[in-house]
């Protein structure tokens, strides 16, 4: 938080205004670091369904002495599945990210 408070006073004009333009300024800021909400949400239910997953698959079957290995890899798989998901649409709606990917790919590539 400090960095963004410093940024902000750093690249904000002098004068009257200097405050107010650096609260605006800071602001802005804060909402570029985060991504697209629909992400975020994703990311959040990508939290409960492994949670949830750990719970049925892997403790509740390896408590009881049943095939760990196998119910192991069914949470591993559900959590490979969510990252595939909020990845694709980080890679859809984060603007930033295409962006970043594009000039990666392109410095890459020369």
């Amino acid at each position: 938080m400090y960095s963004l408070f410093y940024a902000s006073r750093y690249f904000s004009v002098t004068g009257k205004l200097n405050k107010a333009l650096s609260g605006i300024l800071t602001s802005r800021m804060m909402l570029h670091i985060f991504p697209h909400p629909f992400v975020l949400v994703l990311f959040f239910s990508s939290y409960l369904v492994t949670r949830a997953s750990n719970n049925h698959f892997y403790n509740d079957h390896t408590a009881t002495g049943a095939n760990w290995m196998l119910h192991a890899l069914r949470h591993i798989s559900v959590g490979v599945l969510c990252v595939i998901i909020v990845m694709s649409a980080a890679l859809r709606f984060d603007k930033e990210l295409q962006l970043t990917l594009l000039r990666l790919a392109k410095n890459k590539s020369s």
